[in-house]
C-alpha cells in the first residue's frame, strides 16, 4: 500500500480525514493564514466549495516545503551527491551517507521525499476529485493541482528511477531507451487503500506532460510568485522534455524543450536579473526572474532544518562548496560573491571567493536569510535563467550551435559582462555544461543533470581520502531505493536493483 507520511497506508486514512481540513498552513500565503480549520468535517464533505478548495491546495504548497523535500533534501541531495558540495570537515554528522553514496533503504534521503511527495499527490487528487464531483467553477485550482501532481510524479521519477533513455536490462529490467523499465506509481486517484505497481518510467512521463498540458490551458499568466500559473506550468515542461531527451532522446523532444523554454522567455513577464543586482537578489523576497518559488516568513520558516542553516556557518554549515565548482568560476564573475570564507572562529568574514582563495572551506550564500535571520528564505524552483539555459543545451544537441552560443551568452554576460565564452570552457559543450552548473549550483540540480546525460561523477576534490571519488555511469546508486516501509506495508512493490 503506497505510504504517504507515514508507515501503513491503512493507517494513512485518518491523516487523511484529518488533512483535507487542516491546511490553514501559514506555508505559501498570507491569504491563507485566517482560514478556518475544517479538522471535524468527513473525508466525503472536507471540499465543498471553492474556498475549502484553495485552503485544500494549500497543503500541496506546503509538502513541497519540508525540509524533507523542497525545503532543503532535493538541494542538498543534489550537490552533495554529486560534485558542487562536500562535507565540511565539522559537520554534525547529518547528510554523510548521500556523501559517501551509502544509501539505505530505511532512511535519507529518499524517505521524506517519497513520503512528501506520495502525501502531496493524494491531497492534489483529492482537490481534482472534488472540482469535478462538484462542479466548482475553479479552473485556475484544477490547473495548480494537476501542474503540481505532474511536478511530483516528475521529482519522484528522477530520484527512484533509472534515467529515461538508459538501456541496461541489469540495472534497469525492461529498459530500452525509451523509458521501458519499472518507474514509480502513478497516482491519478485518491485510495487510501491502493496497492499500486510501479508504472514504466515512459508512463510516468506521458502523465506529466499530458497534466502540464492540460494545466497549461487552465491557468493564467498573471504573475504569483509562490503558486503555480501557465508559465510556470510551461517553464515545468520545457525541463521535462529536456530531460526525457537527453542521453539519446528524440529531437522531437528537444526541440520542444527549446520552444517551451523560448515561449517562457519571449512571451513570459519575466526578465534576467542584472549583474548590478544578482547578489542582491538572493536576499529579496522576489525577483523579476523568479517564475515559481516557495515562501517562508518570519514565522513559518524551518529554523535550525532550513536550506540557509546547512549551507551558512552562522548555521550548522554542514555542506560547504566544493573546489570543483568554484574552480570553474572565473575571476569577475558576480557569482563568486555567493561564496565566503571565514577565518575566524569569533566572526564570520566576507571573504568572498574572487578575493581568497586559500581558506579551507568556501560557505555557500544563496540563501542569506531576510532580516538577518538564518532560514527565511524564499526558495527558488525555477527561475527564467534556467530557461536560457534548457533553450541552449536544446539547441546544441539539434545541431544549431549559432542559437546555442547566443542562449548561453545571455547567462554568461550577465555574470559578467564582456566576458569571453571561452573563459567557461574549451568547447560550446563544455561551456554550456559548465554554466548550467555555475548558475543553478545549490538548487536542486546537478544530480539529476548528470544522471539525464548519462554522465559520470568525477570528484577532484573530496573533504578526505575515505571520500569515493568516482561514480561511473551506469550504476544502480543513479536511482535511490524504494522506502524500506513502503515495501513492507505494499506488497505489489518492486524494489530497485542491488538494494
Amino acid at each position: 500500500m503506497l505510504i504517504i507520511k507515514i508507515i501503513n497506508m491503512k493507517r494513512i486514512y485518518n491523516l487523511i480525514l484529518i488533512s483535507l481540513g487542516l491546511f490553514i498552513i501559514t506555508s505559501c500565503s498570507d491569504d491563507f493564514i485566517t482560514k478556518e480549520p475544517m479538522q471535524n468535517l468527513s473525508d466525503e464533505t472536507a471540499i465543498e466549495n471553492v474556498n475549502d478548495a484553495q485552503v485544500a491546495l494549500t497543503g500541496v504548497y506546503d509538502r513541497l516545503q519540508t525540509s524533507g523535500y523542497w525545503g532543503r533534501g532535493m538541494q542538498i541531495y543534489a550537490d552533495l551527491f554529486a560534485d558542487n558540495g562536500r562535507m565540511n570537515t565539522a559537520n554534525s554528522g547529518r547528510y554523510l551517507n548521500t556523501y559517501n553514496w551509502n544509501i539505505v533503504t530505511n532512511t535519507s534521503p529518499g524517505l521524506g521525499m517519497w513520503d512528501n511527495a506520495y502525501d502531496g499527490i493524494n491531497r492534489a487528487n483529492k482537490v481534482l476529485e472534488a472540482i469535478e464531483s462538484k462542479g466548482f467553477d475553479a479552473d485556475d485550482l484544477k490547473g495548480q493541482a494537476l501542474a503540481l501532481r505532474a511536478m511530483l510524479h516528475f521529482d519522484m521519477v528522477r530520484l527512484f528511477a533509472q534515467t529515461y533513455t538508459i538501456n541496461d536490462a541489469t540495472l534497469a529490467p525492461g529498459s530500452d531507451g525509451n523509458g521501458g523499465h519499472l518507474g514509480v506509481p502513478l497516482m491519478l486517484a485518491s485510495d487510501p487503500y491502493a496497492e499500486p505497481s510501479r508504472n514504466t518510467v515512459n508512463e510516468v512521463y506521458t502523465q506529466v506532460i499530458a497534466d502540464l498540458e492540460e494545466a497549461m490551458t487552465l491557468m493564467d499568466g498573471d504573475v504569483d510568485y509562490f503558486y503555480f500559473n501557465k508559465w510556470g506550468a510551461e517553464a515545468l515542461l520545457a525541463r521535462v522534455y529536456l530531460t526525457r531527451a537527453s542521453g539519446g532522446g528524440t529531437d522531437a523532444d528537444y526541440t520542444a524543450a527549446r520552444d517551451h523554454a523560448l515561449n517562457v522567455i519571449n512571451s513570459g513577464p519575466y526578465s534576467l536579473v542584472s549583474n548590478a543586482d544578482y547578489i542582491a537578489s538572493w536576499i529579496a523576497d522576489f525577483n523579476t526572474e523568479s517564475i515559481f518559488y516557495l515562501k517562508y516568513t518570519s514565522v513559518d520558516y524551518l529554523y535550525t532544518d532550513a536550506l540557509g542553516g546547512a549551507l551558512k556557518k552562522s548555521g550548522y554549515g554542514d555542506v560547504v562548496a566544493n573546489e570543483d565548482l568554484l574552480g570553474l568560476i572565473p575571476d569577475g564573475d558576480v557569482r563568486q560573491h555567493l561564496f565566503y570564507a571565514n577565518h575566524d572562529d569569533n566572526e564570520v568574514q566576507m571573504d568572498f571567493y574572487d578575493e581568497d582563495k586559500s581558506a579551507e572551506n568556501y560557505y555557500v550564500n544563496k540563501y542569506p536569510g531576510r532580516e538577518g535571520t538564518d532560514g527565511v528564505d524564499n526558495l527558488p524552483l525555477i527561475r527564467l535563467s534556467e530557461m536560457y539555459l534548457i533553450a541552449a543545451e536544446a539547441e546544441l544537441e539539434l545541431g544549431n550551435t549559432g542559437p546555442a552560443e547566443d542562449y548561453i551568452m545571455e547567462i554568461i554576460d550577465r555574470a559578467k559582462p564582456g566576458a569571453l565564452i571561452t573563459e567557461y570552457g574549451a568547447t560550446l559543450r563544455e561551456q554550456i555544461y559548465n554554466t548550467i552548473r555555475i548558475e543553478l549550483c545549490f538548487e536542486g540540480h546537478r544530480t539529476f543533470d548528470i544522471k539525464r546525460r548519462q554522465d559520470d561523477i568525477i570528484r577532484i576534490s573530496v573533504t578526505n581520502e575515505s571520500v569515493p571519488r568516482e561514480l561511473l555511469f551506469p550504476s544502480y546508486l543513479f536511482a535511490l531505493p524504494i522506502p524500506q516501509e513502503e515495501m513492507d506495508a505494499n506488497a505489489n512493490m518492486v524494489q530497485n536493483y542491488n538494494y
